[in-house]
């Protein structure tokens, strides 16, 4: 029992009193976004607040339970749990029903449904834990490093394939523990990178310019930003990014200039071609100098876009009238 009483004094309770407001403001929250005149109380259990009691309630419960177990029984199961639930999300993959373009959900009843891609986050927390804490793991090795990178993929795959984009877009956050750990912060800033890519394209997915969607057009636009800044910051090479920032300000004149002029401008081929002539430039500077850092930027820049453009033909195959669920297919 002496264990018990110190896992409880262990308790942050700082962390748990931030959780509990931010249940609270999410509980108040859905009551006024299905307020309803005739059943105003945030109470009634045949609402959507009233239902979401219940779930706090039972998380609580879940919460004091888990306090009770031996910590060492998660690190001891920790792959199991994590393989347990890859073999859920594929299920889920397989048997589920699409709830609003999405194929992440087990409907238990008609009033319960469960999102296996939530619990796959702290599965995927638990084993990369486990992992870290074997004998003599060094992070910055590279066959742990891409062990890790594995268990993080993994899952993000699966759900992306379910068309849930955004629940995978979270599992970026272990990037942050990555850094923390050693990871060069470069990786860091890609991973940051993707998320304003993503933000981006969601955000303007709907918005059309000079023929191309606005959100890519913006996208490729902050890739050749950000190669410029590799270039400056982690290759040091200010010749080079200084004749890259003349390129691209030249080509926005120019392409400014036939734009006044009306002159249809195909901007997508446009801007794909300034980051093609980009890397080939790239490429002939290295072999002149050697430097390893400047392939590292064309790398950078190719992954970039491959984020953004090889599902563009599955975006097609997505539906159609629900752009966001569109363009969640494309990333």
């Amino acid at each position: 029992m002496a264990r018990n009483d110190s896992a409880w004094k262990s308790i942050d309770k700082l962390t748990v009193f931030l959780y509990v407001v931010l249940v609270f403001l999410g509980w108040v929250s859905i009551y006024a976004a299905s307020y309803d005149y005739d059943q105003a109380s945030i109470f009634d259990f045949a609402e959507r607040s009233g239902k979401q009691l219940v779930w706090i309630g039972l998380s609580f419960v879940l919460a004091s339970v888990i306090m009770l177990i031996d910590s060492r029984m998660f690190e001891t199961y920790a792959y199991l749990i994590y393989i347990a639930f890859i073999a859920l999300l594929l299920f889920t993959l397989v048997v589920a029903d699409e709830v609003k373009g999405s194929r992440s959900w087990l409907t238990i009843t008609e009033s319960i449904r469960l999102q296996p891609a939530e619990f796959a986050k702290f599965a995927t927390a638990l084993a990369i834990a486990k992992m870290f804490n074997g004998y003599n793991f060094k992070f910055t090795q590279p066959s742990n490093f891409f062990k890790v990178v594995g268990l993080i993929i993994l899952p993000m795959l699966i759900i992306v394939m379910q068309q849930e984009t955004g629940s995978a877009l979270v599992y970026l956050s272990f990037i942050l523990m990555m850094y923390r750990e050693g990871m060069t912060g470069l990786v860091l800033c890609g991973g940051i990178c993707a998320v304003i890519y993503f933000v981006l394209g969601i955000k303007f997915s709907t918005d059309m310019w000079m023929g191309a969607p606005l959100g890519d057009s913006i996208v490729l636009i902050i890739i050749c930003a950000v190669l410029v800044g590799v270039i400056y910051f982690f290759a040091r090479n200010r010749t080079v990014a200084r004749n890259l920032s003349i390129f691209y300000i030249a080509m926005a004149v120019i392409t400014a200039i036939l734009i006044a002029c009306h002159v249809e401008v195909p901007m997508m081929y446009v801007l794909l071609g300034i980051i093609a002539v980009s890397l080939l430039y790239l490429l002939v500077v290295y072999f002149y100098t050697f430097s390893s850092r400047i392939l590292v930027a064309v790398a950078v820049t190719i992954v970039s876009v491959v984020f953004l453009y090889p599902a563009i033909w599955y975006s097609i195959s997505c539906n159609p009238t629900n752009a966001r669920v569109s363009r969640c297919c494309w990333v």
